[in-house]
């Protein structure tokens, strides 16, 4: 399966450097809601303003934590749906 990946890093030596939080390590891929909104907010075409999306915190129902984090503990996947929304409508 094709997904979109944030790229974190200019390529040295051959190797690409990806933000951990997208994969689930023990299911080893990429989490889904993580594909689904990187797809969503053309993160091949904007790389760097989709990871600074999921890096940073928002002010998102007064909830300080960054996507990112909202991804990696689990169970927001509609909270971090209606964010996508949120920017994607401005």
């Amino acid at each position: 399966m094709l997904v979109d990946v944030v790229k974190a890093a200019a390529c040295r030596c051959q190797r690409f450097v990806f933000n951990g939080f997208q994969f689930d390590a023990a299911r080893q891929q990429v989490r889904p809601i993580v594909a689904e909104i990187n797809q969503q907010l053309n993160a091949k075409g904007d790389p760097w303003g989709v990871a600074s999306w999921w890096l940073n915190p928002t002010a998102f129902a007064d909830d300080p934590r960054s996507p990112a984090e909202l991804a990696v503990t689990g169970g927001h996947e509609q909270d971090l749906r209606d964010m996508a929304d949120d920017l994607t409508a401005d």
